[in-house]
């Protein structure tokens, strides 16, 4: 490979990864909800009755949820952890990401929680013996 090739392909790389971080940092909370948690929870955040009752349990509703309004640490764990069949986010969502979300989903359909701020999340992460977000986000 002849050396402008290396500069050519070097300079599109580094356009490549400051166009993603730009777009990753102009998300909503409402769009990353859509993109990452609608497609369970609904995008009205009514949750879905279980397809089936003795495999799969039913995904709970997350407006007017009392567990998502409650204690910030204990929401972003479960978030960063998943359960009972919830991806663990920790593995592809950032702290900031998981912030956007939290904070997008206690405060829309009723839900009237306080915001939940990215040290929140990594203080949550930390707790949970997490290094970091593994993979890049999509």
């Amino acid at each position: 490979m002849t050396m402008t090739k290396i500069i050519a392909s070097l300079a599109l790389a580094s356009f490549a990864l400051s166009a993603s971080a730009v777009l990753a940092a102009d998300e909503t909370g409402e769009s990353l909800y859509a993109k990452k948690c609608a497609t369970c929870h609904g995008l009205t955040g009514q949750g879905q009755p279980a397809a089936r009752p003795t495999v799969q349990p039913p995904i709970p509703p997350l407006a007017g949820s009392g567990y998502l309004q409650d204690d910030p640490d204990r929401t972003a764990t479960l978030i960063l952890h998943g359960k009972a069949g919830m991806p663990a986010f920790h593995l592809f969502l950032s702290d900031e990401q998981i912030s956007k979300i939290l904070t997008y989903a206690r405060g829309a359909w009723g839900n009237q929680a306080s915001p939940i701020s990215p040290e929140v999340v990594a203080d949550a992460r930390k707790k949970l013996g997490d290094d970091g977000f593994k993979m890049p986000s999509n």
